[in-house]
């Protein structure tokens, strides 16, 4: 029998409630165990140990600082950490001032637009593997028709750059799209092509943040 290891995980938000809400929804996960909960930035620094976690829930608005930046610092420490943003408000344009190398494995998500523990779930374990993930809804709010290099994609090509910036992997692209494995990944090296991206970097993550760049998403950043 393979016994799949369980991630480790910390979450930080000033709500209480939120805070047992999220502990209660990823306790209950097979592959998920939640060994550290704060409600600030102080307290975080103060009991987290970054090394000892695979991956971190942080609210953006803290009382005494800023998520973002407490996100920045235990990445430093712990460069494999995945990290996953939950915010009240929008924030990703302060998310995507953050050094490329840094966020490429966080993700982002909207408290009041995601409810889906199956999302919050999916968007730590895509952290993890070196995936950044994004809120659907702000997905569907970006105006690709005024993207310099996003705009020359095809319609076949968006859908499965959006299952990208979404966690899925090509398997589960594939057959959201009716489409086969290996289409996928062909569309992708289109994408690859199109969007300028050089091989040697991580290529799912640039083309993602190249979806969301702040000239292809002006009006989600108001």
């Amino acid at each position: 029998m393979v016994v799949e290891k369980v991630m480790r995980v910390g979450v930080v938000d000033d709500h209480p409630l939120v805070l047992a809400q999220i502990e209660t929804i990823l306790n209950e996960l097979d592959d998920m165990n939640v060994v550290a909960t704060a409600e600030s930035v102080s307290e975080a620094k103060k009991w987290f140990v970054p090394a000892d976690l695979d991956a971190v829930v942080l609210d953006i608005d803290l009382p005494d600082g800023n998520g973002i930046g407490l996100g920045i610092s235990m990445s430093k420490e712990n460069p494999a950490l995945g990290v996953v943003f939950l915010s009240a408000v929008n924030e990703l344009d302060a998310f995507l001032q953050v050094p490329e190398a840094t966020r490429s494995k966080w993700g982002y998500l909207s408290k009041t637009t995601t409810r889906s523990a199956t999302m919050l779930a999916r968007a730590l374990r895509s952290a993890v593997n070196g995936h950044t993930v994004i809120d659907p809804t702000l997905l569907d709010r970006i105006d690709v028709s005024k993207a310099q290099g996003v705009s020359k994609l095809t319609k076949r090509q968006l859908e499965v750059l959006r299952g990208v910036a979404e966690g899925d992997s090509n398997l589960t692209i594939a057959q959201n799209l009716n489409i086969s494995e290996n289409a996928v990944g062909n569309h992708l090296i289109q994408v690859y092509e199109t969007l300028g991206i050089p091989e040697g970097k991580n290529r799912r993550v640039t083309a993602v943040l190249e979806l969301l760049s702040r000239d292809n998403n002006r009006d989600i950043l108001r």
